[in-house]
């Protein structure tokens, strides 16, 4: 009988080392868990981009290997890539957005790792956003300013993107037009209109342009504006009028042709005779366009 039961102590017993062994290595294994298991950046600028982190814990008895953690997409990131916590350790890995286009971002960073929930995941999103500059128009004519005056027209300029519009410069490369404000913040889907004044100080037709310099991907955007200095010209088509013999008590007309042959307008505010009681003119102002 006891030959019997040693014998078939002797069958069990590489089950029942198997079964400790298994048991220890089962106690021993690290544990893997992380928080949060979701991570949302929000709205991200194009070109920029915006961190966050997730704790890796292994509450387990033995060593957490991380073998690696890889990114289904690659505008998210993470670091480091791999990591070896000891039991009842946790460890900080840090996400980064960085958003290459605007739009919805959707991913999965995954976890690799030998303890028994591997693989594990950690979902990330985001959106990529960007300002767009728009503006109209694109071109401005002045026409004919009288040197020494001056001319105001507007530029308006739309943000139509998802995210501020940071003007931080607007220069003109001819003294003669100018421009404002000079710089200025404009929220998505907002506008403001941008003054242009030409002030001629010669005769003769300028081109220029207003440069936009601003954080939208078409930066710099020009306008392109001209204009031509002028002044007026006087001329008369007869310098002396001849009345001949008019009876006294009686009156005669005649007239003269007064042309404004120059670029600018002829303004006349007063009219003189040397002899007013016998000589009158009947228009005391006069405005002559070109």
């Amino acid at each position: 009988s006891s030959d019997v039961c040693s014998s078939d102590l002797k069958k069990l017993f590489p089950f029942f080392i198997f079964f400790l062994l298994s048991t220890k290595f089962v106690f021993s294994q690290g544990d893997f868990s992380v928080a949060p298991t979701n991570l949302s950046f929000g709205n991200i600028l194009v070109g920029s981009s915006k961190q966050d982190s997730v704790l890796v814990k292994n509450n387990g008895a033995g060593i957490l290997t991380i073998s690696s953690i890889v990114s289904d997409q690659d505008v998210f990131t993470v670091n480091p890539p791999d990591a070896i916590i000891s039991p009842g350790d946790s460890l900080f890995f840090v996400f980064t957005f960085s958003p290459t286009s605007a739009g919805n971002a959707n991913g999965n960073i995954e976890f690799t790792h030998d303890g028994i929930s591997s693989p594990d995941t950690v979902v990330v999103s985001g959106v990529g956003v960007t300002p767009i500059f728009s503006f109209s128009p694109s071109v401005l004519s002045f026409g004919n300013v009288l040197v020494g005056g001056e001319k105001t027209d507007s530029v308006l300029v739309k943000n139509i993107g998802t995210a501020p519009l940071h003007i931080s410069q607007v220069l003109s490369d001819i003294s003669e037009f100018t421009v404002t404000p000079s710089d200025a913040n404009i929220s998505e889907n907002d506008s403001l209109y941008f003054s242009i004044t030409f002030s001629p100080t010669a005769t003769g037709p300028l081109n220029g342009n207003i440069e936009f310099s601003h954080d939208g991907s078409s930066s710099p955007d020009t306008v392109r504006v001209s204009g031509t200095g002028a002044v007026p010209s006087f001329s008369v088509s007869s310098s002396l009028v001849d009345f001949g013999e008019v009876l006294i008590g009686e009156t005669k007309t005649d007239s003269v042709i007064v042309t404004n042959n120059g670029g600018g307008e002829l303004r006349s505010e007063e009219h003189t005779s040397e002899l007013q009681s016998r000589f009158g003119i009947s228009y005391a102002v006069f405005c002559l366009k070109k």
